[in-house]
């Protein structure tokens, strides 16, 4: 099972949670795709360091041009098509927000600008917005090279090009979560080796330990992958599960008094012993994670599950591990830390009045969590402040006012009556 799960990770896909949620809408499919189309829906501004002259604007102009003509774009809205309705005459007319086809009409399209406002533009018009719709993006790399290739055309006259939309949001996650997944991965597997190593003096055991974490890792991301088609990002928790739950379990079924000649009567004795209350300890732990399974958001129930399944998939394989432990007598040499037994000692042996400053201090830190506690659902939350992505996200949401296209869907009987 191991070996087929290696062949199935490399096509794991983890799924943006905004993504999902509409991907996974009660609404037919029919009316999400007419009614938002945000996987072809990219934002892309502009914004100069000096005012805005007469030849920046035809230089857009021409970049405007040249994107709207590719294979890959729909559509460009902007400034340069953009036109505003006129109430003051009997019967109200669109007029053209920006003409640039010479100087005159430059200057009394900015008078018009200051008057009425743009939709495309900032105040002090030093910024602009491009809402470009996307199409035949069906891979990672083409949706890659449109970006790209967007990024290069705008900042050909040294413009700060700021880009935005599903498409790009899709692509940090593919990019950075799966890095950060696999980081936390690494990272987490040297401290807890180092730790276990520091107590048990036993780098089989440390190794074993490793091994166990591993498959039920690749296990429990092919399990979702199958079930699910990928990952939620929430599953991302997964691992720490797994660490907390393979550490703490093999160190229980370790902690043995008497080793027998016989090995299987060896097996048999601790898993009587020590085998039941770490059973016990999986079940309260599954039974917490099975609530998620109740929730009406599919991201958390399909993490409750997946999770829940996870925790007794660790226990098989720390099961199945540990029999190797006695089979090759790994676990005779053993040699505890004297000084975490010492440490540990410490703490069980702790005086009432410090008993009490620890209680007092956890109350403290409780009640102050609590008052904080809050729930915000931005999409800025969900990624790295230190992102480029953050950074074109908050652009829009200070220069435009975070923007979401709206569209109206008429019933073609209603168009008859």
């Amino acid at each position: 099972m191991f070996v087929l799960s290696l062949t199935n990770i490399s096509g794991l896909k983890i799924f943006y949670d905004s993504e999902r949620i509409i991907e996974l809408s009660k609404e037919s499919k029919d009316i999400i795709d007419k009614s938002l189309d945000d996987k072809n829906l990219i934002l892309l501004a502009v914004e100069f360091k000096d005012s805005i002259g007469y030849q920046d604007l035809l230089d857009l102009s021409i970049i405007s041009n040249n994107i709207s003509k590719d294979k890959n774009t729909a559509s460009v809205r902007s400034i340069f098509n953009e036109r505003i309705l006129i109430k003051k005459s009997v019967i109200p007319f669109a007029l053209k927000v920006l003409k640039i086809d010479n100087f005159k009409n430059y200057k009394s399209s900015i008078t018009k600008i200051r008057k009425y406002g743009t939709k495309y533009a900032t105040k002090d018009l030093s910024s602009f917005l491009f809402i470009i719709k996307s199409k035949s993006l069906e891979t990672d790399s083409q949706k890659r090279l449109y970006l790209d290739k967007l990024a290069q055309e705008f900042s050909k006259d040294k413009l700060k090009v700021y880009i935005t939309g599903q498409t790009k949001s899709e692509i940090y996650m593919q990019d950075n979560v799966t890095k950060e997944l696999m980081l936390f991965i690494i990272l987490s597997s040297v401290l807890c080796s180092l730790v276990l190593y520091f107590y048990l003096n036993n780098f089989k055991l440390v190794l074993i330990n490793f091994i166990s974490v591993c498959i039920s890792l690749i296990l429990s991301f092919t399990l979702s992958n199958k079930l699910f088609g990928g990952i939620e990002l929430v599953m991302i928790l997964i691992p720490a599960i797994v660490f907390i739950i393979t550490i703490s379990d093999f160190m229980h079924l370790l902690n043995s008094d008497k080793l027998y000649k016989n090995k299987f009567r060896s097996f048999k004795c601790q898993l009587e012993k020590i085998g039941m209350p770490v059973f016990i300890t999986s079940l309260t732990t599954a039974i917490g994670f099975l609530s998620f399974m109740f929730s009406s958001l599919v991201p958390l129930f399909r993490f409750g599950v997946i999770t829940t399944i996870t925790i007794f998939i660790s226990l098989i394989v720390i099961v199945v591990l540990y029999s190797f432990i006695i089979e090759f007598n790994i676990n005779k040499n053993i040699r505890n830390n004297k000084f975490l037994d010492d440490l540990i000692l410490s703490f069980i042996n702790i005086k009432k009045s410090q008993f009490y400053i620890l209680l007092a201090s956890f109350i403290f830190l409780s009640s102050l969590a609590f008052t904080n506690f809050r729930v915000d659902n931005f999409l800025t939350d969900e990624i790295n402040k230190k992102s480029n992505l953050y950074k074109d996200i908050s652009f829009f949401d200070k220069e435009f006012g975070g923007i979401k296209p709206v569209t109206f869907i008429i019933n073609e009987r209603s168009i008859k009556r």
